[in-house]
């Protein structure tokens, strides 16, 4: 081949490749959406948020419990929302603590962003002790449960502002001797004693059938639990109230959607439903003045007590 040749086959080939980038580039504009694919793919994974995803587990030597789902904190909040599924692996834990003598220790979790304002400590020991009355509700002496609470600032809450979990499970040899503890008797009649003597009031907003349960409720769910199950022919009576605002037929049916509500939650903890008597006294039996915005909160309850 000459030389005139080879320079002719090379500006040939310099001239394909302009031509190249000049239609695909300047007049389809490919290039610019490669580009702006790839830009917006970056971007993209950069900003996905991060979701906490961790099961529930409980392991002592060869025992394990655990479960895909997990119980769960609001930001903030004490309330443990607990899956039907955890229910179901509680009663395990509880059966091998009694099977094992052992005992639980609950660490609740809590992170420094968060707020808290309630009788515990700390928000830690809140959360320990709302878990520690679903234990309770479903059938563990409360003498083999300790609770505390520790800061966590690693605590991960998602795009909802839930963690998951947020409780460490700790268990050892139990404690107390024999001797120590109640017996059936003994504690059913500490129980029934303490139920009787501080019936549950629970208070609800104008015009609302609904509220939030904390710790100290559930912590009383499971003694009245506690109590129905051992006490033969036992009942609990569940009476809707409301302040004298409105409709008095409405505020009968509003008593009643306010009984059957509490109602409601008991059994989602164990309560069996023949044990509960519903009813609704509407605005006939207030406990304060309903000339007042404060006695009439007041008025606006539920009330809670064995027969």
């Amino acid at each position: 081949m000459t030389k005139k040749s080879s320079t002719f086959l090379i500006l040939l080939l310099i001239w394909s490749v302009i031509s190249w980038y000049w239609y695909v580039c300047k007049i389809k504009h490919h290039c610019d959406e490669i580009k702006t694919t790839t830009e917006t793919t970056t971007v993209a994974e950069t900003t996905t948020p991060q979701v906490q995803t961790t099961g529930f587990f409980v392991q002592d030597g060869n025992y394990t419990v655990e479960d895909e789902e997990n119980i769960s904190f609001l930001q903030s909040d004490a309330r443990p929302r607990i899956p039907s599924a955890i229910n179901s692996k509680l009663r395990d834990l509880i059966n091998y603590l009694q099977t094992s003598r052992k005992q639980i220790h609950l660490e609740g979790l809590y992170s420094a962003d968060e707020t808290y304002t309630g009788k515990f400590e700390n928000l830690g020991i809140a959360r320990a002790e709302g878990l520690k009355g679903r234990l309770i509700t479903l059938g563990l002496n409360p003498a083999w449960i300790t609770t505390s609470g520790k800061l966590d600032n690693s605590l991960k809450f998602n795009e909802n502002s839930v963690v998951l979990g947020a409780i460490n499970y700790t268990l050892n040899a139990l404690n107390i001797t024999e001797n120590d503890e109640y017996n059936k008797e003994d504690r059913l009649r500490a129980v029934e004693a303490n139920l009787r003597a501080k019936p549950l009031m629970l208070y609800f907003d104008t015009g609302e059938a609904s509220l939030a349960f904390d710790p100290e409720t559930e912590n009383y769910v499971g003694e009245l639990n506690y109590y129905l199950l051992h006490k033969e022919n036992s009942k609990v009576n569940i009476t809707g109230h409301t302040d004298n605002v409105g409709n008095k037929d409405a505020n009968y049916q509003l008593g009643l959607d306010r009984a059957k509500f509490v109602q409601n939650y008991f059994l989602s903890l164990g309560i069996n439903a023949a044990q509960t008597n519903v009813s609704s006294k509407g605005p006939d039996q207030p406990i304060a003045d309903n000339a007042t915005e404060e006695g009439r909160a007041k008025n606006r309850r539920v009330e809670i007590a064995i027969q």
